[in-house]
C-alpha cells in the first residue's frame, strides 16, 4: 500500500498472538529490540538494515543498501548482523561488503564507520545494556575458524543527544574458535565459549573492563556450543547452559558450581538424534525459551521459577531456528528461522487466549 509518497509494506498479521516478518539473511545477530521497546531491527536483503514498528510490524527506515565488494570470497552470500544500543544507536554489518557502521535511528544519520579495525565478516554484536561498549565478534573471509573478540568503548558527544560518536578499541582477546557470546545485564562481564582440537570445549567468563584473562566456568558439549545455548540471570550471578544430557543447568558465576538441580527440557525417542539446543531466559527471569532444532516441536515456555513447562508455540515449518530474542519487557519473543521467516510472538495476548480457554496459567 501507499502512504503519500512513502510506500509502506504490510505483513501478515496471523492473530493478535504472532505477526511474521519475512527472513532476508542468516546467521545469529539477525534481528535485535530497540531498548525503548517500540521497533525492532532486521538484517535486510540488501546487506543493509530494516527498522520496524514493533506493535504493526510497518517499515519505517532503512539503512542504504550495501554495495557488495567483487573482491570478497562471501560477495554473494546474504549473512547480516545487526544491534541495538540506547538512544537510538544501531550497529550494522554486511558480510557481503564488509561495512560496520554504527548509526542514529533518530537523525537516519551515520555516526561512526569502523573501517578495517572492525573483522570483515562479524558473526555477532551486542551492547552492553548501559550502551557504553559493543562487543564484536567475528573473523576473516578465508577462515571462518579463525575468529576474534573485541571489545569497544562508545562514546557519544556532549550533550549525549547530540550527533556524533566515537568508538575505541579496548579490548581483543587473541584468535580462536569462538562460537558465541553473550552480555551480562550488569555490564561488566561477558560469556563466551571456545572450541580446541586438543581439549574439551569450554565456556569462559571475560571483563568488559579490564584485561585481567578470561577463565573458565564449563565445559560443554557440541549440542550446546552455540551463543544462543547458555544466558546469564538478571542479576548476571548465574549462568544456564545446556549439558550433554540436552539439561538445562545453572552455574555460579564465581565458582563455576552448580546451584539447582539440571532441569530436562526434551525428549528424544532416538539415542542418535544430534540435538541443537537453543535456549534464552526472559531479562525479567521469569521464563524460559527452549527449541530443539533437529526435533519436530515448537518452542517451549517454561516458568524458571517454578520450573514447569507452561504452554508451546507451533513451529514455523523445517528449517534451523538462529535465533530466540526477548523484547525488553518480556512480553514478546522473537523466533528466528531460516526457511520460514521471523515470528514476532505477543505472550501476553498468547496467556489471554489460554486463559479465555479455561487452561489457566
Amino acid at each position: 500500500m501507499t502512504r503519500g509518497r512513502r510506500e509502506a509494506r504490510v505483513f501478515q498479521l496471523q492473530s493478535n498472538e504472532k505477526l511474521i516478518f519475512p527472513f532476508t539473511a542468516i546467521g545469529k545477530s539477525v534481528l535485535a529490540f530497540n531498548p525503548d521497546n517500540d521497533s525492532i531491527a532486521l538484517t535486510g536483503d540488501k546487506g543493509n538494515t530494516v527498522i520496524h514498528e514493533l506493535r504493526t510490524g510497518e517499515r519505517v527506515w532503512e539503512t542504504p543498501s550495501s554495495e557488495p565488494r567483487v573482491d570478497r570470497a562471501y560477495a554473494n552470500i546474504n549473512f547480516g548482523t545487526t544491534a541495538y544500543g540506547v538512544g537510538g544507536l544501531l550497529f550494522s554489518s554486511s558480510m557481503s561488503s564488509g561495512q560496520s557502521l554504527i548509526w542514529d535511528t533518530r537523525t537516519q544519520s551515520k555516526l561512526f564507520d569502523f573501517g578495517t579495525n572492525a573483522p570483515p565478516i562479524v558473526g555477532k554484536a551486542q551492547f552492553t545494556p548501559d550502551g557504553r561498549n559493543l562487543i564484536i565478534l567475528g573473523g576473516s573471509n578465508k577462515n571462518l575458524g579463525d575468529m576474534k573478540i573485541q571489545v569497544w568503548k562508545i562514546e557519544r558527544g556532549v550533550p549525549a543527544q547530540s550527533n556524533s560518536v566515537s568508538a575505541s578499541l579496548v579490548r581483543t582477546l587473541d584468535s580462536g574458535n569462538y562460537n558465541g557470546f553473550v552480555v551480562a545485564p550488569d555490564n561488566q562481564r561477558f560469556a563466551f565459549n571456545l572450541q580446541q582440537s586438543n581439549s574439551p570445549p569450554k565456556i569462559l567468563l571475560g571483563e568488559i573492563d579490564g584485561q585481567t584473562p578470561p577463565r573458565s566456568i564449563a565445559t560443554y558439549s557440541y549440542a550446546s556450543g552455540s551463543g544462543e545455548n547458555f544466558t546469564f540471570s538478571p542479576d548476571s550471578r548465574q549462568l544456564l547452559m545446556v549439558n550433554t544430557n540436552w539439561e538445562v543447568i545453572t552455574l555460579d558465576t564465581e565458582t563455576g558450581g552448580e546451584v539447582m538441580p539440571p532441569l530436562s527440557v526434551i525428549h528424544t525417542t532416538s539415542a542418535s538424534a544430534r540435538v541443537q539446543l537453543r535456549i534464552s531466559l526472559s531479562p525479567d527471569g521469569t521464563k524460559l525459551a527452549v527449541i530443539a532444532s533437529s526435533v519436530d516441536s515448537g518452542v517451549e515456555i517454561w516458568d524458571w521459577k517454578n520450573r514447569r513447562r507452561i504452554y508451546s508455540l507451533p513451529k514455523q515449518g523445517g528449517g534451523i531456528t538462529w535465533q530466540l530474542t526477548w523484547s525488553p519487557d518480556s512480553q514478546k519473543l522473537c523466533v528466528c528461522n531460516d526457511e520460514s521467516g521471523i515470528a514476532l510472538w505477543n505472550l501476553q495476548a498468547v496467556e489471554q487466549a489460554l486463559n479465555k480457554l479455561g487452561l489457566n496459567l
